[in-house]
């Protein structure tokens, strides 16, 4: 029943709701309250007395609006006395700088809160690929800094060993060019399991007594927010509010990192296709000199509604990762064969013999009668050894493909990929497709990424920086890569070749923690960026008194006889850190120990 004068009615009887406020908060309101002033309490160290400090290397940078997530992005990778970014910046204003790195991006030109790891990967490759187009003969090798591009000190390869369980096959496939190293956060893991079991129940005790009791006194629980009025009640709800927080050691995310997981529905190459259990491990190929390792803080619920993990990391000042690097394949292990991968498609390496296997013409048969080409069913039955299961696989994987009705390529063909001019490297083909269908040749496809080490976006940016004579481009790194070419096979050569194979750096997997930068929020497209990190802390910097941003010799020898301090990069604050929160980081920063 509406009625349409009930202000009228309850002032009657002396109540005047249009003068009625809010005075206590629901159980839900509390509990958020607790959590958010807890987290950013502790990641800005509300509360204490913070010195502030100035000089080189100790300036902040102006929020110009939802930019704290570039300015700790960028303070992060400063912290290093001589890293590869101080070799290359210094001094830029916080606007020149935003703008010139989010040119053409959707996001990062924008206005909007951004995640700090995307924002990382995009300045990196978007710098690496600024260094190449200005210098290319400085791409391979910086004198500055001893490395190729700035992305060279962040990158690492990673390699994958798949194990077909029945067959005992395995086969390693390694990946360059990874820049963070992303680890999930097991929280069965915990060090304090125990007590967070025992805090939810006691929790979940308190909450369901909480909700009886505002039901019996007329309160509003947050289960029946919205379904009547009423006031909650505040002390209960706020000591149902309180839960233990799960504690996890940084290694127990890298042991999960690197452990066992089983592949579903492998087709395994060595079974003629056959569904076979297999598993599947990373290990790392290469220790770069920095190491970047993101904390999967966020996730979805089951509502697919962004989510952040309450929980704590216990992260060590030194990180030994030796037992995580690579092993050669042991002896007596049997490589899995490589013509078919797990949905059917080639990856026979180029010149791998030149004879083609022979078609089963009762598969094609078969495969025809449903409606397919014949040159289509051809090319599954080759590219599966001719298992009709797998084929009928690889015919919905690739129908849409341009060459799907073309005959399928004789042994001749195999001597193609020697036309490959400046890489020794297998022909990307996807990317050699996708770029195609841009509007360049194969011959100019081909050439790009050959000088771009197989990497698609880069031989994109080649393709258009060089749109106005790409013949001639493409001719003289044909000529620059025949001229090398012996070189390049011992480890020598021209940029243009070494360029393409440049090997990430590698070196010993002893860290130190740099620094790191920490979210507060419950989503990264939200809230607020702070970063913490090791600086030499001149003498004078506490009193302002450093040397001035003027004096290059001053500044680099005052912040050489400095004493390393931890320091908190609040935006434009600057000061020296009392408790550095690395239990709340969301992206930290390791720098190869001496």
């Amino acid at each position: 029943v509406k009625d349409p004068k009930l202000a009228e009615h309850l002032a009657r009887w002396g109540i005047n709701i249009m003068s009625l406020e809010k005075t206590d908060k629901t159980l839900a309101e509390l509990q958020f309250e607790l959590n958010k002033n807890h987290d950013y309490n502790a990641i800005t160290e509300a509360g204490a007395t913070l010195v502030p400090v100035a000089g080189p290397g100790l300036t902040g940078l102006t929020n110009l609006g939802n930019s704290c997530y570039l300015n700790s992005t960028l303070q992060l990778l400063l912290l290093p006395p001589h890293g590869p970014l101080a070799c290359r910046f210094g001094g830029e204003q916080p606007q020149m700088f935003k703008a010139c790195v989010g040119k053409g991006h959707l996001e990062f030109c924008s206005g909007r809160q951004q995640d700090a790891v995307e924002y990382l990967e995009h300045l990196l490759k978007m710098v690496s690929r600024a260094e190449f187009a200005a210098a290319p003969e400085r791409y391979a090798f910086d004198p500055l800094w001893g490395l190729g591009p700035l992305s060279s000190a962040f990158e690492f390869t990673t390699q994958t060993k798949l194990t077909c369980t029945v067959s005992g096959t395995v086969r390693y496939k390694q990946e360059a060019g990874n820049a963070v190293l992303r680890l999930t956060i097991p929280l069965d893991k915990a060090v304090n399991q125990v007590e967070v079991e025992a805090g939810n129940a006691a929790q979940a005790l308190k909450r369901a007594k909480v909700q009886k009791e505002g039901k019996d006194n007329g309160m509003q629980t947050d289960s029946d927010e919205g379904k009547s009025g009423g006031a909650t009640a505040p002390d209960e709800a706020a000591e149902a509010g309180k839960a233990v927080v799960p504690r996890v050691s940084l290694a127990a995310c890298l042991e999960a990192w690197a452990v066992d997981q089983s592949v579903a529905d492998f087709r395994s190459p060595a079974l003629g296709g056959a569904v076979s259990p297999a598993t599947t491990s990373q290990a790392l190929a290469s220790m770069p000199p920095f190491l970047v390792v993101q904390a999967q803080r966020y996730t979805t619920d089951a509502l697919w509604q962004p989510k952040k993990l309450e929980v704590l990391l216990d992260v060590p000042g030194t990180l030994d990762l030796e037992f995580l690097r690579a092993k050669p394949a042991a002896d007596g292990e049997t490589t899995m064969p490589e013509e078919v991968d797990n949905v059917g498609a080639t990856v026979s390496p180029p010149g791998a013999g030149a004879a083609v296997a022979a078609v089963d013409e009762g598969v094609v048969a078969q495969l025809v009668s449903m409606g397919f080409g014949e040159n289509g069913c051809r090319r599954a039955a080759l590219a599966t050894s001719n298992n009709a299961e797998a084929a009928m696989e690889w015919i919905f994987g690739h129908m849409e493909d341009a060459d799907f009705n073309d005959p399928p390529p004789s042994s001749d063909a195999q001597t193609a990929s020697a036309a490959a001019p400046a890489s020794s490297a297998p022909v990307n083909l996807e990317a050699v497709a996708m770029l195609s269908s841009m509007g360049f040749s194969e011959e100019h496809v081909v050439a790009a990424l050959g000088s771009c080490g197989q990497d698609s976006e880069r031989a994109a940016d080649w393709l258009f920086s060089h749109a106005d004579d790409l013949a001639g481009a493409v001719a003289a790194l044909n000529e620059e890569a025949s001229s090398s070419s012996p070189a390049a096979a011992s480890g020598g050569g021209g940029a243009g070749g070494e360029s393409s194979g440049r090997a990430p750096v590698d070196g010993r997997g002893v860290y130190k923690l740099r620094g790191f930068v920490s979210h507060i929020g419950k989503n990264t497209g939200s809230g607020h960026y702070v970063c913490h990190g090791l600086k030499k802390v001149p003498a004078g910097a506490t009193s302002g008194e450093g040397a001035g941003a003027g004096d290059d010799a001053a500044a680099a020898a005052a912040a050489d006889e400095g004493e390393e301090r931890w320091v908190i990069f609040n935006d434009s604050s600057v000061a020296l850190s009392e408790n550095p929160p690395r239990e709340h980081a969301y992206m930290y920063l390791y720098e190869r120990a001496e």
